[in-house]
């Protein structure tokens, strides 16, 4: 989930690949830096501070052969804008001629590591520092921040 994600800010004619990002889910916030949590407790006087299945956006869309999903937390989207995990991808796409479900691990993998590598960078403001500067709150650097990231492909049955 990535809704205060950017569009692709690099200009067509300077990508170095054809990859485009065909969706991309709107991320579910209570507020700033505070996105819906999944959970439930059942102690008794306990405020509702989860959300439930039935909170979540959903939507269909078409897919395609050959599609790759990623789902992944914010500990992506925090730290990679997506240009940087469009690059990412086509740098493993060119890697692994023949991806497989191996290959795909070693795509979250690759996405989670660069995600935990530009959370320490102080130099650059990533998407994160962007969109608190944009929230009046000073911010500098990448995000510490837990990261999931699932890959999948679309194959034939």
């Amino acid at each position: 989930q990535a809704g205060y994600m950017r569009e692709r800010q690099l200009p067509r004619h300077l990508r170095n690949n054809d990859l485009k990002i065909a969706y991309l889910s709107q991320q579910q916030l209570r507020s700033f830096n505070l996105p819906f949590q999944l959970g439930f407790s059942d102690l008794p006087d306990t405020p509702r501070s989860f959300e439930s299945p039935t909170d979540a956006d959903t939507a269909s869309i078409p897919i395609m052969i050959g599609d790759l999903i990623i789902m992944a937390t914010d500990g992506l989207y925090d730290n990679l804008d997506l240009d940087e995990i469009v690059q990412e991808v086509s740098a493993w796409e060119h890697s692994h001629h023949n991806p497989n479900s191996d290959s795909l691990q070693t795509l979250a993998v690759r996405l989670v590591r660069k995600a935990r590598e530009l959370s320490l960078d102080k130099q650059r403001d990533s998407p994160f520092a962007i969109l608190a500067k944009e929230n009046d709150i000073m911010w500098g650097g990448g995000m510490p921040d837990d990261t999931t990231v699932v890959v999948a492909r679309v194959v034939t049955a």
